[in-house]
């Protein structure tokens, strides 16, 4: 890395502006910029002028610190002044004359990552801590940027490279050695997996859609959820048109809850898009509340939109407290498969018992530890590389398959090196594996 880089770590509209200056031509542009001399690690106060009209644009802190005294090995500086719309920009504007680019946060970790500092786990994980909904979520993505997980991988890639080594002139013993090595790394493997995708779930939260036909209180039971009116309410159906969130925390995890459009047939365009995007949303949710109106009965569109879903869901029994012919709804396949909740929107009735069947669809997803969490990218690579080991344990019972189980192993350890994107480091790699963040 070659550049140097200002950062705006504060945002937008701070009560103080807080800038880093990263990259090798840091000292010279302090003094280029502020005219003052400074020694590492030492704090002085500085005018800024504007380098076109030489006008004042603000008294700064600053903290100088040299590649040895930086983490990421490269002389760095930190400089807090003045807040609002106009003086940060200002300043940034100053220091950029000065001979560094303007950079965007997130370059901070990307520089770090080019540096070798971090490797592409570490970088995502400190993303996640940043975007974390919950201060559960927050601690997980603390692991990870700290090398938590990175260590997990490591110790897998030692070990498939440590037993590929073994292979050579195996005698029977030795086969069962390494098979019995094998076994053991398996299940390591599957239980990084499962702690990770569950951990994941703790930084990203789960999506939960609110579905069913137009008018069977989906707002007023989002509305409530969610402890705000946000979704209108009235007694016309198809009042929703688009989709409305909200994020609450329930047991320590995120539940975005997903007001959708009432799903019916129909030719009006508006409503036809929203409740396209309503089906959609139904393959995207880790599951649904599935909305029925007690005081109706079953309808044709109620039908019609059960065949539609896939996945788990909660069954809520809406306006309970007017319910006639709930015998009529027990046509629906596998109705008592999946928990019934019997509510009232309008007078509250029965919300202590959603909250429970929600906490327990939550529950499914941590029976085991969650201290640690996988992108989907890093599981799919985890559970390809479990299948390949899988097969070299099934193949090398049989003599006559050592070269090729050699390989395949060290391939697998290839692939884990560059999930971890620790063999050769690029930007288009960075973007690449935080890409679920940055285009967030």
């Amino acid at each position: 890395m070659h550049e140097t880089i200002i950062v705006n770590v504060a945002g937008e509209v701070p009560f103080f502006s807080h800038f880093l200056l990263i990259g090798p031509k840091t000292y010279d542009i302090l003094k280029k910029i502020f005219n003052v001399e400074l020694k590492p690690g030492e704090y002085k106060e500085a005018t800024l002028k504007d380098p076109r009209t030489k006008r004042k644009v603000d008294r700064v802190k600053i903290i100088y610190l040299d590649k040895n005294q930086s983490d990421i090995n490269v002389p760095m500086a930190m400089i807090a002044g003045t807040g609002g719309y106009v003086i940060p920009t200002l300043v940034e504007m100053a220091i950029a004359k000065g001979g560094a680019r303007m950079a965007a946060p997130y370059e901070i970790v990307k520089y770090r990552y080019l540096l070798g500092s971090i490797d592409l786990l570490m970088a995502h994980g400190y993303m996640d801590m940043l975007n974390a909904r919950t201060e559960k979520g927050v601690q997980i993505a603390r692991r990870r940027y700290e090398g938590a997980l990175s260590e997990r991988f490591r110790d897998i890639i030692d070990s498939i490279r440590d037993i590929a080594s073994s292979i050579n002139g195996m005698d029977e013993d030795k086969r069962k050695s390494i098979i019995t090595r094998l076994n053991a790394l398996i299940g390591r493997i599957r239980f990084l997996y499962a702690q990770g995708i569950r951990g994941m779930v703790y930084v990203k939260g789960l999506e939960v859609a609110i579905v069913g036909r137009p008018n069977v209180g989906k707002s007023t039971l989002f509305n409530r959820l969610v402890g705000k009116e946000r979704s209108i309410v009235t007694h016309i159906p198809g009042t929703t048109r688009d989709i409305i969130k909200e994020a609450v925390e329930i047991e320590g995890v995120a539940l975005t809850f997903y007001d959708t459009a009432g799903y019916r047939e129909t030719e009006e365009y508006v409503e036809k898009i929203g409740v396209e995007r309503s089906k959609k949303m139904l393959d995207l949710s880790h599951f649904v509340l599935f909305v029925l109106d007690a005081s109706s009965g079953l309808l044709e569109e109620d039908k019609k939109l059960w065949k539609l879903l896939k996945g788990e869901r909660i069954v809520v029994f809406n306006k309970i407290d007017q319910a006639k012919d709930l015998e009529s709804f027990e046509v629906l396949e596998d109705l008592h498969r999946y928990e019934n909740v019997f509510v009232s929107g309008k007078t509250g009735e029965g919300f202590g018992d959603l909250i429970k069947a929600i906490k327990n669809e939550i529950n499914r997803y941590f029976h085991i530890s969650e201290d640690l969490a996988l992108t989907k990218r890093e599981g799919e690579s985890l559970r390809y590389v479990l299948d390949t080991i899988e097969d070299v344990k099934e193949k090398l019972k049989m003599k006559g398959n050592e070269i090729g189980s050699k390989a395949k192993l060290e391939n697998a350890a290839n692939l884990l090196e560059d999930v971890m994107g620790i063999s050769w480091r690029t930007e288009t790699k960075f973007k690449n594996a935080l890409s679920d963040i940055l285009e967030a």
